[in-house]
């Protein structure tokens, strides 16, 4: 059975995305564990990257899906809008691709369960637990945002890594989605396995006073036990990497995986 890792914030530019790719990537192509990438933000920010990620290892690929993820949830066979990013003997990178129409979501979920929003979220963790049980590791990028994909996400996950970056709105988020975790998702809509991973900083100026002050507010308001130790810095190949999806060859590749290779292991640590 896999272990379901959903990554996230409710502010968004902190690094959630390139977070969840960057660790999912870790882990098919360095640790060779069969991976999903789900991508319930139907901006698909993730999904662009892999795909270019894609192209990156085969100029030639096929980068389509049989369907949208919309589609496929309205067929309740996620199967179709499953692509397979990176494959090597025994290990896989696969994505469930989001797509400009999964913003009817949850106008979809309404209509079929209309009185009843437990029903919304269990139809979702009924509908992946076959596709699920395929892989070692599962990790969703959710939408920055207080809504049914980021509960059907956060209700399906054995854990959650929060990240936030050295601005006061990004704690503010980080603080505000834990305790939301808590409140909502464990107290009142009853997950039935989600725990808190870690922390994931991601420090934007090393220099300014600013953000050391937000750091060490980080530190004070989650404690230091429950921050992991590498602090991810602002990397210029990883902003790129959102354009031109991960390459892995040149030297600012090896420097970029390698600080995700530190994370990935440091998550891994905690919730073995």
């Amino acid at each position: 059975m896999a272990t379901v890792i959903t990554i996230g914030n409710l502010k968004g530019g902190v690094g959630k995305t390139t977070s969840s790719v960057m660790i999912a990537f870790d882990l098919a192509y360095t640790k060779h564990k069969k991976t999903l990438l789900v991508d319930l933000d139907p901006q698909a920010n993730a999904t662009t990257c892999l795909l270019k990620t894609k192209l990156n290892l085969d100029a030639k690929a096929d980068v389509h899906a049989d369907a949208s993820l919309m589609k496929a949830m309205q067929d309740e066979d996620l199967n179709e809008a499953k692509i397979n990013i990176y494959h090597n003997l025994v290990d896989d990178l696969d994505l469930l691709a989001s797509s400009a129409d999964f913003y009817n979501f949850t106008r979809y979920m309404e209509e079929k369960f209309s009185d009843n929003y437990q029903a919304r979220v269990q139809y979702f963790a009924d509908l992946t637990k076959d596709l699920f049980s395929e892989y070692d590791y599962v990790i969703i990028d959710t939408p920055p945002t207080v809504s049914l994909l980021t509960d059907c996400a956060l209700y399906v996950s054995d854990w959650v890594l929060i990240v936030a970056q050295t601005q006061q709105g990004s704690l503010d988020g980080a603080r505000t989605y834990l305790e939301y975790l808590q409140n909502t998702v464990i107290d009142k809509l009853k997950a039935p396995r989600l725990d808190f991973a870690a922390l994931l900083r991601v420090m934007l100026d090393k220099s300014s006073s600013l953000d050391q002050a937000v750091m060490n507010d980080i530190s004070e308001k989650f404690g230091e036990e429950n921050i992991l130790p590498t602090i991810v810095h602002s990397m210029s190949r990883l902003k790129r990497y959102a354009r031109t999806g991960i390459t892995t060859q040149g030297y600012f590749d090896k420097k970029a995986l390698k600080v995700y290779d530190q994370v990935t292991n440091e998550l891994l640590e905690r919730i073995k």
